[in-house]
Order: structure tokens, then C-alpha cells, then sequence
């Protein structure tokens, strides 16, 4: 029956008997009692209509089997059984969703409501929380399966949330990635003894926390026992791994002290090593350089043992030519310094050979102004040439070839082929008098007009000289006062001095 209809009855029957005939006072009490008993019989049904309907039981869950702590970052099957029981979406990671249904189910058990995974348990599934599952599925959770204890890295030093058992880390290492910080050195493998010159190995461990890069420095302790020469570059050994080799050429007690280094700081460490036995180093030979050569280079191992040097040639002697650059054909003198017993020779790179003879200039007390000189040589095409100055081999003292000499010296000598400049005139005929304009691809020299006069030097035209555009640039102006030909050249022959580094090149002219 609806509520509003036990009210509208009640009201019926309260009313409608007041509007009868008048009635006793026994009579009204009866029905006050009767309606009395009506009245409370419809506020139970009131109440029982009031009542919230029966709670239908939730569908049964398979039910996860959790054998350790599962928080934030955890992966595996006892996650994805978690997931499926909680309705998360099953991915087989504890990510912030399953933590979300976790952080629910713990409220409504009343396991704990605020604070989180690391401070109370809360989103974590911790033993109180799987006591929870265990209630709600009927079954007892198999116990833990015990897992060995590690103890955390400096490369991995965080501990994963619910981990942490009695000083070790159940499993779960985390690196910390908040910031590189200075390197730290967890260890050093090294001998403890060796042999005068066997090579140990040394191996040092470090990391750096948050990661990154580190460079590595060995003093190893017997620098004051090296050569001069090898100290400086004995003293530190750096590199880029922490495994190093070395060995000692002494018998003592050393401690090769190891640094790690990065931006942010450095670590050190060292260990002891004791070194037994004396070292034989081997005789040095003796070496007697042939004429011409001297010995050097002598040095000393790691060992401080002596290594031979060997013999060089002697510097070479002084070798000059002049000129060493022009135009072919270019002709160059050769000289070196000598006695008069002195057999030298110059190759002079183009296929040809001389003898150099001692000869003295200006009568020179003793050697002064005297000087191995070769007769001059012309290079007749251009080119690079490298002109030697050769002395007899120690074997071959008579040798007179190509062969069986050595070189003591060189010089080069660079031939260039001769320019090929333009020569125009305009015009090229007509009535004298007859002003002619000559024009040349070079900017300096001299013109040979062709009636023996000094003739012209070239000079810079200007465009508003004449009227005539064409006439702009490098050349000169000649006017003709007599009839007949003439035979204008560049550049005129005074003009060259030696060797011309221009052809001359010509252009005929007639005048009427």
C-alpha cells in the first residue's frame, strides 16, 4: 500500500465519525481506542515499506594469490591477478590506476585512508592488506616464499617501497636519478706482491650516484726511480677505464695511489704491493757509426734499462743556388761549403749531373772566401725540380754516377713558362700623320713603336680619354709623322733583362 494512502485513510477515519450523530461518551472512548490500534498498525507498515531492499552478493572474484609486498613500480603475474580482481585493466604493472584501487579497497576495509605507499602502507599491498583478500576470498594466502637479501649498490642505492628487511633490500634496487653526484670507490683489486718487472693488474670500482661519466688516474709511486726524460710523462697515467698495468724496475714497498674523478668531486684509494728481486738489464752495445754518421738516441725502458741508439747522418752542409725561381730558360748557380779534399756532387733533378769544384775568391787567408762551386746550370723547360747535393757513399768513395751516393742536402728549383701577352693597335694603316692607339693585355712594360724611338710606356687609359670605349685600359698612343711600315713590338728588348718573362709579340703598321 502507497504511504499516501495510509495517510489519506487515517485522516478518514479520524474525521468522518465526528460528523455522525452525537454519540456517548462510552461510545467515543471505544472508537478512540479502535482507531488507537488502527493507527499503529499502519505506522508498521509505514516502517517496513521504509525499509532499503535486500543487498543482492557481488559476483565472486577469482582471487589473486599474493606472496609479497606489491607497490607502485611492481610488475609481474601476482599484479595482473591483482588487477583482474580489483577491475583495473590487466597489464601486468602496478601503475597509478591500480594504486588508485588499492588506496579504495583499504578505506572500505578500514585498513588505512591517508598518507602514502612509503609512510603508511597506503596504495601498497602489505600484510594487512592481503589479510584483507585472504578474509573476503575464504582462503589462507600460501605464506611468502622467502626471498635472499641483497644489499643495495652505490649504482642502484634505493630501496623499492615494502623491500627493506633488516638492513638488505628484498630484490628491489632502484637507481637514483635525481642528480649525478661525486664518484664513490667500492673497491680496488690489486696485488699484493710482485717480481721486479712483471706487469700486474689494477682494477678499481667506482659509480657515480644518478650515473654518468668518469675519468680515472694512477700515481703508481716509483716516479723518483725513472730517467729525467720519462718523469713527466710516468708521473700520472690517466684513463678512461678503471683497470691499469704496470711494473716496477725496483725491489721495495710501494702504494699506487688510484683517483676517480667527475665534475662534481673526486675519490681516492691505494693499496700496498711489495716488489721482490733485483732487475738484470741486458749491456748496451757499443756502437762505431761509419764517416758521415753519428750515434744518438740512446733511452731507457720502463724498466730503466738502457736502450741502444743508432747512427744518423751528419747535418747536412750548407747548399744554396741563385737564382731558386723564373722564367725558362732559367739558369741557376749552385755552391756549398767544403775543402779542397771534399768530393761533392749536385744532381740537379732534370736528368744531369756535375762535380763541384773548390775554388777561392778575393785570395782569402786560408778557407775564407773559398766555396765548393758547380758550373752553372740552365733548366730549359718549366717545372719543379729538387737539385741534391751528394757525397760518396762510405763503400763507394769513386763512384762517379747517380748511384752509390747519398744526399746531404737539396734545394728547389721552381721554372716557369714565359707569359703570352697581347699586343692591338688602331688603326693599323692610314695617312700620316696617323695617331695610332696600341693596347696590351699586361699593365707595365714598354712599347717598341718600330721607328727607332725609345718607344712608349704603358700606362692606365681612361675611358674619357677618347671618344671611343674601346679604348679604355692598358697600352699607349704613337702618332706616325712619316709614310711607310713599321713593325710595333712588346715588350721592347732593352726592357728584358736576362730572360724575358713575356713573348714579344708584334704588330705591323702603314702609313700613306
Amino acid at each position: 500500500m502507497n504511504p499516501r494512502h495510509i495517510s489519506a485513510a487515517l485522516a478518514l477515519a479520524i474525521f468522518l465519525p465526528l460528523a455522525a450523530s452525537a454519540l456517548t461518551a462510552d461510545d467515543i472512548q471505544a472508537q478512540i481506542q479502535s482507531l488507537l490500534a488502527q493507527l499503529a498498525q499502519l505506522q508498521e507498515q509505514l516502517k517496513q515499506l521504509q525499509m532499503p531492499a535486500p543487498v543482492t552478493p557481488p559476483v565472486s572474484r577469482i582471487c589473486p594469490i599474493l606472496n609479497r609486498t606489491l607497490a607502485r613500480g611492481a610488475s609481474g603475474s601476482d599484479v595482473t591477478s591483482l588487477q583482474a580482481y580489483l577491475g583495473v585493466s590487466q597489464t601486468g604493472y602496478f601503475g597509478p590506476l591500480t594504486e588508485q584501487a588499492v588506496q579504495q579497497l583499504q578505506v572500505q576495509e578500514g585498513v588505512v585512508s591517508s598518507g602514502s605507499a612509503a609512510t603508511t602502507g597506503y596504495g601498497s599491498v602489505g600484510a594487512r592488506t592481503r589479510a584483507v583478500f585472504a578474509r573476503r576470498c575464504g582462503t589462507v594466502v600460501s605464506p611468502p616464499q622467502p626471498q635472499p637479501p641483497i644489499a643495495c649498490t652505490a649504482v642502484y642505492p634505493i630501496c623499492g617501497v615494502g623491500y627493506h628487511v633488516g638492513g638488505y633490500c628484498n630484490n628491489q634496487c632502484l637507481p637514483d636519478t635525481t642528480s649525478a653526484g661525486a664518484p664513490t670507490i667500492s673497491g680496488l683489486d690489486a696485488p699484493t706482491s710482485l717480481n721486479v718487472g712483471q706487469t700486474g693488474t689494477w682494477t678499481v670500482h667506482a659509480s657515480v650516484l644518478g650515473g654518468g661519466q668518469v675519468s680515472y688516474s694512477v700515481v703508481w709511486g716509483d716516479e723518483n726511480y725513472l730517467p729525467t726524460l720519462m718523469n713527466a710523462a710516468s708521473a700520472i697515467a690517466v684513463n678512461t677505464s678503471g683497470t691499469f698495468t704496470h711494473s716496477y724496475s725496483e725491489a721495495g714497498t710501494y702504494s699506487p695511489t688510484f683517483t676517480v674523478s667527475n665534475a662534481a668531486g673526486s675519490a681516492r684509494t691505494s693499496a700496498t704491493v711489495v716488489i721482490q728481486g733485483v732487475k738484470t738489464c741486458n749491456p748496451v752495445p757499443i756502437i762505431d757509426c761509419a764517416p758521415g754518421y753519428t750515434y744518438t738516441g740512446e733511452s731507457y725502458d720502463s724498466a730503466r734499462c738502457k736502450v741502444a741508439g743508432k747512427c744518423v747522418p751528419n747535418p747536412s752542409q750548407s747548399f744554396s743556388a741563385s737564382p731558386t725561381s723564373g722564367v725558362a730558360p732559367l739558369t741557376v748557380s749552385f755552391s756549398a761549403t767544403g775543402s779542397a779534399e771534399t768530393v761533392r756532387y749536385v744532381d740537379f733533378g732534370d736528368g744531369t749531373m756535375s762535380s763541384l769544384q773548390y775554388q777561392c775568391v778575393g785570395g782569402g787567408y786560408g778557407n775564407a772566401g773559398c766555396s765548393l762551386i758547380a758550373s752553372p746550370h740552365t733548366y730549359a723547360s718549366a717545372g719543379t725540380y729538387i737539385a741534391k747535393l751528394q757525397k760518396p757513399a762510405p763503400s763507394c768513395q769513386t763512384c762517379t754516377d747517380l748511384e752509390g751516393r747519398e744526399t746531404i742536402g737539396t734545394v728547389t728549383i721552381t721554372v716557369t713558362g714565359a707569359q703570352t701577352a697581347t699586343l692591338s693597335a688602331s688603326p693599323t694603316s692610314g695617312p700620316a700623320p696617323l695617331a695610332v692607339i696600341f693596347k696590351t693585355s699586361v699593365t707595365s712594360g714598354i712599347i717598341d713603336f718600330g721607328e727607332g724611338t725609345s718607344g712608349g710606356e704603358i700606362y692606365a687609359f681612361s675611358c674619357g680619354d677618347y671618344a671611343a670605349p674601346e679604348s679604355c685600359g692598358y697600352g699607349a698612343t704613337h702618332t706616325y709623322t712619316k709614310a711607310g711600315v713599321y713593325i710595333a713590338k712588346y715588350p721592347k728588348i732593352f726592357d728584358c733583362i736576362g730572360s724575358c718573362d713575356i713573348k714579344q709579340q708584334a704588330v705591323t703598321i702603314t702609313v700613306r
